[in-house]
């Protein structure tokens, strides 16, 4: 195993602009390309020159490998979700959506029409309160309400201790679904895994057709878009085939659905994407 002794590198020109995690991703890369050409494998010591006009100061690395550190625990413990809910059975659905959209109504109807078909296990995520879990306990599913107390998206640790939760109210265990209802936010929750198998984004008519185009991060990564309260469609400016079209330039394999739970509209539809992936996708 060969390794590098010291490594020299110099910022000399003013990059005041460079987020602090950037800066240390960028100099990541560049420890790593530079061991790459010289065959290493370890490096013992980095010694960092930084020019007075830069515009860096070391703390700015600090921060950043710090929160590099961080990013690399929360994708360890989402690789550990995985595993845990395939010992469970389950498909997990992160549900991601603008506050309002209609996702803890979708879950109240699929509840319903799904009935005693499937083994459905639900976590809530909010800031605050149990008002959604509490709507959800009425249909008589495991719930389990995630508060983040500020923090704008789930994490994996979150959703780790959800899943312990939803097991100690099933009689075995076992699930066919787990809905991960994810805070209200087209932002932050896109990038971070939390070891689900597939990812829905929810659009309401209210909010505008324009979505997938100004919220490119979080519909490429995305297995479904659905379209809800499509009952309004008469009576806002929401463009259906813009919508589309914005979605599938982004990720052209994206299944799109068009819904209005409380009216019933697309849910035949829905119920029976549920029941294919819970047959096709299901780890028992």
């Amino acid at each position: 195993m060969s390794c590098l002794q010291n490594l020299f590198l110099s910022f000399k020109r003013n990059c005041p602009a460079i987020h602090e995690l950037s800066l240390a991703q960028a100099l990541l890369s560049q420890l790593e390309q530079l061991a790459a050409d010289n065959n290493a494998t370890t490096i013992l010591i980095v010694r960092v020159d930084i020019g007075k006009d830069v515009g860096v100061v070391i703390d700015s690395f600090t921060f950043g490998f710090d929160a590099i550190k961080t990013e690399i625990a929360l994708t360890k413990q989402a690789d550990k979700n995985r595993q845990h809910i395939e010992s469970m059975g389950p498909v997990a659905i992160n549900m991601i959506s603008s506050p309002g959209s209609g996702k803890t109504t979708l879950l109240e109807h699929t509840l319903d029409r799904i009935g005693d078909t499937l083994k459905i296990g639900v976590m809530e995520g909010d800031i605050e309160t149990e008002r959604d879990a509490k709507r959800i306990r009425k249909n008589g599913v495991p719930v389990v309400q995630l508060a983040t107390d500020g923090a704008c998206h789930l994490d994996a640790p979150l959703v780790h201790k959800g899943l312990h939760a939803l097991e100690h109210q099933s009689k075995n265990g076992k699930f066919d679904l787990i809905f991960i209802e994810n805070m209200g936010n087209l932002v932050c929750p896109a990038t971070f895994d939390l070891g689900k198998h597939i990812r829905i984004i929810l659009v309401s008519v209210p909010e505008g057709s324009d979505k997938p185009a100004k919220y490119p991060t979080t519909f490429n990564g995305a297995d479904m878009f659905m379209m809800t309260k499509t009952d309004l469609l008469p009576y806002f400016d929401f463009f259906v085939e813009e919508a589309e079209k914005e979605a599938l330039r982004l990720n052209p394999d994206m299944n799109i659905m068009k819904t209005a739970a409380p009216a019933g509209l697309g849910m035949d539809s829905w119920i029976s994407y549920l029941k294919e992936i819970s047959k096709t996708l299901s780890g028992s």
